[in-house]
């Protein structure tokens, strides 16, 4: 059990995962995006709705964890298949808006361990990113 927990983690637990479905959501609807990088999600339908996922949906626990890790991994591919100076523009307008609106702290204490952190893909000093020349 202890190595399921380093496992979660070094992911980076709940928040890792909401700050890329936020992340991921956005860039998706950008029309900068390549279409190559946004069909990464529909090749992650097409293995839901295959037979080769319905080997695995009767068994209990494990059939629900490989859908999991497949959007997951979806979810990552598609981030590092995007440029990244856009991930990093809209990261950094991702991380102003949860600042300018707070939208964890109606939980109290615990809503700042609940917001997800966008220090992964923004610059450290500060600036929006810029567009490579």
């Amino acid at each position: 059990m202890f190595a399921v927990w380093r496992l979660w983690r070094r992911f980076g637990g709940w928040r890792a995962i909401m700050a890329q479905g936020l992340l991921a959501a956005r860039l998706y609807r950008d029309t900068r995006v390549p279409v190559a990088a946004k069909l990464i999600f529909p090749a992650a339908l097409l293995y839901w709705f295959s037979p080769i996922n319905l080997a695995f949906e009767w068994i209990p626990f494990i059939g629900q964890i490989d859908d999991v890790g497949i959007a997951m991994l979806a979810i990552g591919a598609f981030l590092k298949a995007c440029p990244q100076h856009l991930v990093a523009e809209h990261a950094f307008r991702l991380e102003e808006e949860m600042e300018r609106k707070r939208p964890f702290q109606g939980m109290g204490p615990v809503g700042r361990f609940t917001r997800p952190s966008f220090d992964k893909w923004t610059q450290r000093n500060g600036r929006p990113p810029t567009e490579p020349r």
